[in-house]
């Protein structure tokens, strides 16, 4: 018993070494497990997510592709690589022994088994998604030099784009959505997104205000999410046409970086310089604080140089993420001051193949001179500004933002993404131009001469050369005035005769200031109840304060050659007075054509709510359902400008007190009282889909959305009278889709086919028309519906290891179940007959979209292409006749002379065509102004007539450096 007691001691210490041994051994035994990612060229991939197969723990590749995963117990585990723009790869390795893993992943396009957060309530996988989404990585991004921001979309099945305005004011529409072809106005039925939230919650004025003036996209740019139709209709904020997420990259606990420097050669030979930046990396040491932050500068002449630079500008952008056990809030920021100008149309010859007028290139531009400098009266002869055309268009967007993820427990998960934006835009442009015939009135009802009866010399501004002289004398019947004629004396010196006879370029100069505050905020609970049953509410917010002022700064007759000059207008009256009608700068109606400057102050309130519903039925087929709810509030007032009533009076003089100089004479002043407007629009919108996952690499889905798109706040402004805020219809259109998809996802290849159905209706159609004092009217509202079938088709298929391509393809029917238009006739209401044309063609739906691209890569070097394709469109809904197809083929390389260092170039419409985005009617204004007014009838009369287009940008070159760390 003693001896027992004696070794008790001893034992317990034995114990206790042998423990400390055990944890020892065990602490030591603990390892790593590291390599590195490369691609298929064996180049790093930075910034690839490394995760353990059913655990949160996880890491990033640094800037050489390595990643580390430490503490690791000994064992066998699982891992899971994944970047954006390679296919996803588990790796089984154990510890110890996985201290040197090489993992290589295969580049492809588009992944089906990527991770989509566009038009769903929960992240998930495209196999599973019943939604119609395409994806574009930063890679693929990267590869392109786009036009603008929407040019990327041309890369998405069932989406029309047409870019060729420039970087703003453009348009986009998916599966047949869209009214009246490019008068629709540039994204009316689509949500333009940054980081989830739209761009702008308002967009109006013809499309001169939207969403494209503030989003670009450059080196921060992460990923393009596209989703058309469908969910959109419950997921997007009125937009049931569509929703295109550009979703910025976060920093990863790496430092990385990136730097692009680009040189190019636009339309004819014009220069064009842009730098990118992006940088990334954490901020705490053990990484769970994060930030990025880049930008861009550019500085380009443009592809039709009117001898300023048409592009200048930039933004910087920055976020900072913190993760937290639960969950993640993340910070940014946007600062964007950009200018850009807006293209015109071009005269062209023949309807079956258009080509630029004799004497024209499509390198040319009809936009002002750099010398139309001016100072014109606001309202007022004491209140000035000042056009300038160097100034463009001028967009600052200054945005703050917050996006938290919080997981709740038991099920229960909040996110909320808000954001503050102050846009300002600032427009120096022009707000139409045409052809005129100086034998016509309506060069002199624009220049305030109309009645002013004498002999007309027409000069060139820069030159000083008389170009025309038109002698304007009443036309007396029966001893009875009847009318004005216009008889030519010499106007063979006029340039572009070959385009229009006797006649000259009529340009009308915009003006304005758009200032837009806004608040947008969306807010989700989501419900996981089990495996089987997740269930999501919420609300999303949209407030917005307008102030806008806007209107006619002058207005120019000119010559129509490329960089027209201005003419100076000038006539001896048969009274024997010599009157002046342009100012020593050209420029005739100084403040307005005959009124003046509009103000508009309004409020706009989105307010919406929705649910929606996730039930897996059987483990392979799931339910996906939601329910949405829109009210929007229009409140505010317009201030319309009117005739100046001291025009009236005997010997009145203008702003400057001389009645000889007529170009100051024809100013407006401000209406005697705002237009109050206060509209409500309530909307109910569903969709239901059923997504069935056939086998790990096929699933099915189908789905059906009816939704409702409100009037924007276009309808709204610019209103004058009751009368007119009376008829405008504020019954929201209807979107019915319904669409299928087959989706296939294979080692080698992925097809994604949609075939699809959607109605459009209640689409409201006024026609403007002239009295006979000519002033305007607009007709009584038509309500029409268009209807579209379609196949979308988009599929990635690497043919060897280094030959790849990738597809999208769309191919569709639209026509006008019910269309009626009024024809105006003479001038006048009285003689307004409505025209059918239920059935047609619908216009500007593409019969075929083709967009393919092969890629080719072998050792550093890689070459690739994209060939497009736009099929025929009708050109309007009396199928007059068609724009015809078109294919533009781009090219481009990489080298990578170094790890960090390569070169890119790319050269963009190769072989210079000439596809018709935009059109305007023969005849010259007013005739251009009315496209359903140019019938079959009328081209048959005059087949070799000149008409108006707008073509897509000429060919460009652009050879980029870019450098990786």
């Amino acid at each position: 018993m003693q001896t027992s007691y004696f070794f008790r001691p001893a034992t317990c210490m034995l114990g206790l070494v042998l423990l400390f041994l055990s944890n020892s051994y065990a602490a030591f035994a603990q390892g790593v497990i590291r390599g590195k990612v490369s691609d298929a060229k064996g180049e790093s991939i930075v910034g690839a997510s490394v995760v353990l197969k059913g655990t949160v723990k996880g890491t990033s590749t640094n800037a050489d592709g390595i990643f580390t995963l430490e503490n690791m117990s000994n064992g066998n585990y699982t891992v899971v690589i994944s970047a954006i723009g390679f296919t996803t790869r588990e790796v089984r390795t154990s510890v110890p022994g996985s201290e040197n893993l090489t993992v290589r992943l295969e580049e492809t396009a588009s992944n089906l088994n990527e991770v989509v957060v566009t038009g769903v309530f929960d992240k998930r996988e495209r196999m599973d998604a019943s939604i119609a989404i395409s994806t574009l990585s930063a890679r693929e991004i990267a590869q392109q030099v786009p036009v603008s921001a929407s040019d990327l979309l041309k890369n998405v099945p069932g989406v029309f784009v047409n870019a060729a305005r420039g970087e703003v004011n453009n348009q986009v529409y998916s599966r047949g959505v869209s009214a009246g072809g490019t008068n629709s106005g540039g994204y009316y039925y689509v949500s333009m997104q940054e980081d989830g939230l739209p761009v702008t919650n308002v967009q109006f004025n013809g499309g001169f205000f939207g969403p494209d003036f503030f989003l670009r996209a450059d080196a921060t740019l992460g990923r393009l999410e596209a989703v058309r139709g469908g969910s959109a209709a419950i997921t997007g904020p009125n937009a049931p046409g569509g929703i295109f997420n550009y979703v910025s990259k976060v920093g990863s606990p790496d430092f990385s970086g990136e730097v692009r420097t680009k040189f190019g050669l636009e339309g004819n030979g014009q220069p064009f310089y842009r730098a990118d930046v992006n940088l990334g990396g954490k901020l705490t040491e053990k990484g769970d604080l994060t930030y990025n932050v880049g930008g861009f500068y550019r500085y380009a002449n443009g592809a039709r140089y009117v001898g300023y630079p048409l592009n200048k500008g930039g933004q910087g952008k920055f976020n900072i993420v913190k993760t937290y056990a639960k969950g993640s809030l993340k910070v940014y920021a946007k600062y964007l001051d950009d200018r850009n100008g807006v293209f015109e149309q071009l005269p062209a010859t023949n309807f079956n193949n258009p080509q630029v007028a004799p004497g024209l290139k499509n390198t040319d531009s009809f936009s002002t001179n750099k010398s139309l400098v001016f100072d014109y009266p606001v309202n007022s002869p004491t209140t000035l500004d000042r056009y300038n055309p160097a100034n463009l268009y001028r967009s600052v967007d200054r945005a703050i933002g917050l996006d938290w993820n919080h997981a709740l427990g038991r099920g229960w998960s909040f996110q909320n993404n808000v954001k503050y934006s102050s846009k300002r835009q600032e427009s120096d442009g022009i707000a139409f131009t045409s052809p005129v015939a100086l034998t016509s009135l309506y060069p002199y009802v624009l220049l305030g001469g109309l009645g002013t009866f004498g002999s007309y010399t027409f000069k060139d501004h820069l030159t000083g050369r008389t170009l025309a002289t038109v002698t304007q004398a009443p036309n007396i019947v029966g001893g009875q005035f009847a009318g004005f004629n216009f008889i030519p004396g010499s106007t063979a010196d006029l340039p572009g005769q070959n385009v229009q006879a006797n006649s000259v370029l009529l340009s009308l100069l915009s003006k304005g200031t758009i200032n837009v505050r806004e608040v947008i905020d969306q807010a989700s609970l989501t419900k996981k109840f089990n495996d089987k049953l997740s269930a999501t509410v919420g609300t999303y917010i949209g407030v917005s304060h307008i102030e806008s002022l806007g209107g006619t700064a002058g207005a120019t007759l000119s010559t129509i050659e490329n960089g027209p000059h201005q003419l100076d207008v000038s006539a001896v009256g048969f009274d024997g007075k010599s009157y002046q009608f342009t100012n020593p700068q050209g420029v005739a109606s100084l403040g307005g054509t005959g009124g003046g400057f509009n103000t508009s102050d309004f409020r706009q309130k989105q307010l919406s709510g929705f649910a929606s519903l996730t039930w897996k039925v059987i483990p392979k087929l799931v339910f996906d359902g939601g329910l949405r709810y829109d009210n929007v509030n229009i409140n505010g007032t317009t201030l319309v400008s009117v005739t100046n009533p001291a025009r009236a009076t005997p010997g009145y003089g203008g702003a400057d007190g001389n009645p000889l100089t007529v170009y100051d004479n024809i100013f407006g002043v401000a209406g005697a009282a705002p237009l109050a407007v206060a509209k409500t629009i309530e909307t109910v919108s569903y969709s239901g889909a059923l997504n069935y996952r056939w086998a790990q690499d096929l699933s099915l889905y189908i789905r059906y959305s009816d939704g409702r798109k409100a009037p924007d706040l276009g309808s709204f402004i610019g209103l004058n009278t009751d009368a007119a805020l009376a008829s405008v219809n504020v019954s929201p259109q209807r979107v019915q889709q319904l669409e299928a998809g087959i989706k296939v996802q294979r080692a080698k290849y992925n097809v994604f086919a949609t075939p699809f159905y959607s109605l459009l209706s209640n689409i409201r159609v006024t026609t403007p028309g002239i009295n006979p004092d000519n002033t305007t009217y607009n007709t009584p509202a038509l309500l029409n519906s268009v209807e579209t079938y379609g196949l979308e088709l988009e599929s990635n298929y690497s043919l060897t290891d280094h030959l790849s391509f990738r597809a999208a393809i769309t191919a569709q029917k639209s026509t006008t179940k019910k269309w009626a238009f009024w024809n105006t006739g003479a001038p006048g209401p009285q003689d307004d007959v409505a025209v059918d044309v239920s059935g047609n063609r619908a216009e500007f739906v593409p019969n075929l979209m083709i967009n393919f691209g092969p890629t080719y890569t072998i050792d550093k070097f890689s070459l690739f292409g994209n060939y497009r394709y736009m099929g025929s469109r009708a050109a309007n809904v009396v199928n007059a006749f068609e724009l015809p197809a078109y294919s533009q083929f781009d090219a481009g390389f990489t080298y990578n002379l170094t790890k960090a260092l390569s070169l890119q170039g790319n050269v963009n419409n190769v072989f210079n065509s000439i596809g018709v985005m935009g059109w305007s009617p023969p005849g010259g204004f007013p005739s251009a102004i009315d496209p359903q007014g140019f019938t079959p009838a009328k081209r048959e009369a005059d087949p070799n007539a000149a008409y108006s287009i707008l073509s897509v940008q000429p060919r460009s070159y652009y050879l980029t450096a870019v450098f990786k760390f």
